[in-house]
């Protein structure tokens, strides 16, 4: 779980590696340096995502100090790249997990974060600093701040991670309400499952989990558990972090993050466990986001894809009994997409999904392992940069609206329509307002 502590020998690799070979466009703040190696994008882009990732990295350190106090001290790097091939091999050399895209050396203090998921160049224009990687930015930061002020953290990662997944919450989610950040609600997925099957929420053998993960959702599996562990956490006091840091007075890895565990919970592990029941029993999360990227901002929801692969995040639960609908307010930005898609009855085979493209709409089918087939089509009064209301009805059939004027109907036929309901969107910028599931149908 978590990083290789053993990260002594990467001063040397950092040095020889092909991502310091590159000449990188270079922003200085007072307490991080952001160094991106831009490859073939413009110029001024490169400029533009070099900014944006000083303010990510800078906006973490308010919250440094409230939560650990910290002190200015010598800068931290942090390295951005847009060339993942050559990350991914300099993450292979150094021994490190190859199911993340980012990765510290606290030996160092430089930190290396790859620029994903990898829009197209016009997407890239479009939303600037991808939220991902801005988050990423903000995990390092902390992370290199913590191992600054701490032993404890340098000898296991695991609680500088800790301490980073708190503070990132915190910033993006402070009320830690559901249904606001897809990315916030999907960390608590393994909580959802564990609740849909009556299993009995137990933290401490999460705490004490230090097998590597071997998969991309391994990955994400612990980066929730670690989530839960801070929430947690922070229920018991403003000084969690600081306890948690405080200097080691053992030796071994596991005997150091159980002494800094207990420093915050204390030793009544019935006490705590309670503590990680009450917060976590009642969790209702209503997005599941599947492939990046939808993120929030500014109190709306940015969409963007990529051609080779659709962004997508899917409501947690199925539709009730009775007619529905899905509503929302979109505004669509092309790239080399002009469309978006509210899918519909997922049952594992195949889905409806009914797009909403600049001056059209259609309506198709995807099946596992085969392309969209279109069922229907026809024209639509949307136009792009524009916002409009849309909607989808379920009820005898299939019924789309735009600002509340019926624009397609399709018939369903044998269909159920009580699968899984989603949105998805490829390579086009989309922004998503008041997205919500309604019981009834029509208005």
């Amino acid at each position: 779980m978590g990083m290789n502590p053993s990260t002594t020998f990467l001063a040397a690799f950092c040095l020889a590696s092909p991502l310091a070979a590159q000449t990188p466009t270079v922003r200085t703040g007072p307490h991080f340096v952001v160094h991106l190696h831009g490859g073939t994008l413009p110029t001024a882009l490169v400029e533009r995502l070099a900014d944006s990732a000083l303010t990510a990295a800078e906006s973490a350190w308010p919250w440094l100090e409230r939560l650990l106090a910290a002190k200015a001290g010598k800068p931290a790097n942090l390295h951005l790249h847009t060339d993942e091939p050559t990350f991914r091999a300099a993450q292979k050399t150094a021994a490190l997990s190859p199911f993340r895209d980012a990765f510290v050396d606290f030996a160092t203090q430089q930190a290396q974060v790859l620029i994903w998921p990898k829009l197209s160049p016009k997407a890239l224009e479009l939303t600037g600093l991808p939220d991902p990687t801005a988050h990423e930015l903000v995990r390092c930061a902390a992370m290199l701040v913590a191992a600054q002020f701490s032993s404890a953290a340098q000898a296991d990662p695991w609680l500088a991670e800790l301490v980073a997944w708190g503070l990132l919450e915190e910033m993006q989610n402070p009320k830690h309400a559901f249904g606001v950040d897809p990315a916030y609600d999907t960390r608590r997925q393994p909580l959802v499952r564990k609740l849909a099957a009556n299993e009995l929420l137990v933290l401490r053998g999460t705490i004490l989990d230090f097998e590597v993960p071997a998969s991309r959702e391994a990955v994400a599996e612990d980066d929730a558990h670690q989530c839960l562990v801070a929430r947690t956490m922070a229920a018991t006091g403003k000084d969690w972090a600081q306890k948690l840091l405080a200097k080691p007075t053992k030796k071994t890895r596991a005997e150091i993050r159980q002494a800094a565990v207990e420093r915050v919970f204390g030793t009544n592990w019935n006490k705590t466990e309670g503590l990680f029941l009450k917060l976590h029993q009642n969790a209702r999360p209503l997005w599941q986001l599947t492939a990046p990227m939808a993120a929030l901002r500014d109190g709306r929801l940015l969409c963007v894809g990529v051609t080779q692969q659709s962004m997508q995040f899917q409501a947690v639960e199925l539709p009730g009994p009775g007619d529905y609908a899905i509503r929302g307010t979109f505004e669509i930005r092309p790239c080399d997409d002009d469309a978006f898609r509210i899918q519909l009855d997922w049952d594992g085979k195949s889905m409806i999904a009914c797009f909403f493209a600049v001056g059209k709409w259609s309506v198709e089918k995807w099946e596992v392992g085969g392309n969209w087939q279109k069922l229907a089509e026809g024209k639509a009064p949307i136009f792009p940069k524009v916002p409009f209301e849309a909607s989808v009805e379920v009820g005898k059939n299939v019924r789309m609206l735009v600002f509340g004027q019926e624009i397609a109907a399709w018939d369903y036929g044998a269909r159920t329509m009580r699968g899984r309901w989603s949105v998805g969107v490829n390579d086009c910028v989309v922004w998503i307002d008041k997205l919500r599931y309604e019981a009834g149908g029509k208005k």
